[in-house]
């Protein structure tokens, strides 16, 4: 029995020095991967003024909530954006966890250099920009995404306002013309005032009211060259949750901090192009 007992300690230390050294290869061959795919550079007073697209993608990590904040720097005269940081952080998408991940990620003079953000209605970011003096522009898709959910196929009597109130919303987001964009928010105001207008649709229009300008930056202020929607932060987004889906899923914040680094280095720039009018 002691002999039996010695021989399996020994075959259980030699598989653990087996592991031990196959994990060491596989660090070795990921830091020189490393070294060959760094990461985006940072922008210098010479790339001109900047805008910040903006994102975040949640992960439960034993039953806390994580959030990775998503931060892409383009020139105003480029059409791609670097992608500068994913910063991960336990919260939600609060002024204060933007303003860490922004003074951890970026220099201070890519800080001075941002002139306008594009995001989605994150009241933490809302807050940081009116601090910061930074135009913005919110997100058309999310906005779109949640009247398409409302106004739906079914058949009823407010079908007709549901359908109605999405198409001049979306005629408001593609018209450049400010006469035609004020006949077009008059005609929202009457509609959301009916009163049987459905209470899901006066919130969601009404919200868009509230924040009218925001929607509009693309075309307020065409020397930017914005985007309409925060779709390249989304498509980095997307781009992690498909390489972490690969490996089922990470156990411990450490372990996600590792790979959310050299996805870093997998994904330098993306695609960031301005909003080109849409002719009605």
């Amino acid at each position: 029995m002691l002999r039996t007992n010695t021989s399996l300690r020994g075959l259980a230390d030699i598989r653990h020095r087996a592991k031990e050294q196959v994990i060491g290869q596989f660090h070795r061959s990921l830091l020189s991967w490393k070294r060959t795919h760094p990461k985006a550079k940072p922008f210098t007073a010479r790339s001109g003024d900047l805008i910040g697209v903006f994102d975040g993608v949640w992960f439960a990590i034993k039953g806390e909530r994580h959030i990775c904040l998503i931060i892409l720097l383009r020139p105003v005269t480029d059409n791609r954006a670097r992608v500068r940081g994913l910063y991960l952080i336990k919260g939600d998408e609060s002024e204060a966890n933007w303003q860490s991940a922004l003074r951890e990620t970026l220099t201070p003079g890519e800080l001075a250099q941002i002139r306008a953000i594009v995001a989605d209605g994150s009241h933490g970011l809302v807050a940081l920009s009116r601090q910061r003096g930074w135009e913005y522009q919110r997100c058309h898709f999310h906005l779109l995404k949640d009247l398409q959910l409302i106004s739906g196929k079914r058949s009823g009597p407010t079908q007709h306002l549901r359908q109605g109130a999405l198409e001049l919303v979306k005629r408001v987001l593609d018209t450049p013309d400010e006469r035609t964009t004020k006949r077009l928010k008059r005609q929202l105001a009457f509609l959301i005032a009916r009163p049987d207008c459905p209470k899901t649709v006066r919130k969601k229009v009404g919200g868009f009211l509230k924040h009218f300008s925001k929607f509009r930056a693309c075309y307020q202020h065409p020397a930017l060259r914005l985007p309409h929607t925060s779709n390249s932060a989304e498509c980095v987004g997307r781009f992690i949750r498909e390489r972490l889906g690969v490996m089922r899923g990470l156990r411990t914040v450490h372990s996600l901090r590792y790979w959310l680094d050299i996805l870093l280095q997998q994904r330098t720039t993306v695609q960031c192009a301005p909003k080109l009018p849409t002719k009605l």
